[in-house]
C-alpha cells in the first residue's frame, strides 16, 4: 500500500533558478526520467522500507537529445534494474565509510568494488555501525510470523476438534440389530 501510494503521486521537475536555461534543463531531465520508467524505479527502491536497503543497477546508454537548440549525444540511463541483496556486501575499512561491493566467484567474502555511478542503493535508517539499514521487517517479522502460524494452528485445531466426531462402543456380544441401532443413533 505504501509503494502504491507513492507511485500514484504525480511528479514534476522544476528549475532551481527561474530562467530560460533552468527551464530547458528541467525539461531535459523530465524527458530523461520519463523514458526509463522512473515510477518503476521508485517502486523497486521502496522495497528498502521493509528490508532496510535495496540495490539497483543503472544501465547507461547514448541518446540523441536536443539541448539549447543543438542536437547532442548524451549519456542517459536506459533502465534501472533492481538487484538481489545476496550479490552485495558492505565492507568497511578502519577509518573509511562503508563501501558497497559486488560479490563474485573469485571473491565471495569481500567482493569487488562497484564502479562509480553504476549502482543506486536506497537505505532506510542506515547508521555507521549498520550500513544495511533497518527496515520495518526487523520489527514486523515476529508478529507477522506468529500471526500466520497462529492462524494456521487454529484452523488445524478447528478442523480436527471443531466438529464433534461421533463415536460409539458396543460390547462384543452385541447383535446386528443393536449395532444398527447404535449406528442410527450416531448418524442422528
Amino acid at each position: 500500500k505504501r509503494k502504491l501510494a507513492v507511485i500514484s503521486r504525480d511528479w514534476t521537475v522544476e528549475p532551481v533558478v527561474a530562467s530560460e536555461r533552468g527551464s530547458q534543463d528541467a525539461a531535459l531531465l523530465d524527458d530523461v526520467l520519463s523514458t526509463f520508467g522512473f515510477d518503476r524505479l521508485c517502486s523497486d527502491l521502496m522495497d528498502a522500507l521493509l528490508v532496510g536497503w535495496q540495490p539497483a543497477e543503472v544501465v547507461w546508454t547514448l541518446r540523441d537529445v536536443e539541448h539549447d537548440g543543438v542536437l547532442r549525444q548524451m549519456v542517459v540511463p536506459a533502465r534501472v534494474v533492481k538487484r538481489t541483496h545476496r550479490r552485495f556486501v558492505y565492507v568497511q575499512e578502519s577509518d573509511q565509510a562503508p563501501e558497497l561491493r559486488l560479490l563474485t566467484r573469485g571473491d565471495m567474502q569481500r567482493g569487488v568494488p562497484v564502479p562509480d555511478r553504476k549502482f543506486i542503493v536506497h537505505r532506510v535508517n542506515a547508521e555507521d555501525d549498520n550500513p544495511y539499514g533497518t527496515g520495518l521487517g526487523l520489527q514486523l517479522y515476529w508478529p507477522v510470523f506468529f500471526k500466520r502460524k497462529g492462524v494456521l494452528a487454529w484452523t488445524k485445531f478447528l478442523d480436527r476438534f471443531g466438529l464433534p466426531i461421533p463415536w460409539g462402543k458396543y460390547p462384543a456380544s452385541a447383535t446386528p440389530r443393536e449395532k444398527g441401532t447404535l449406528f442410527d443413533a450416531l448418524r442422528a
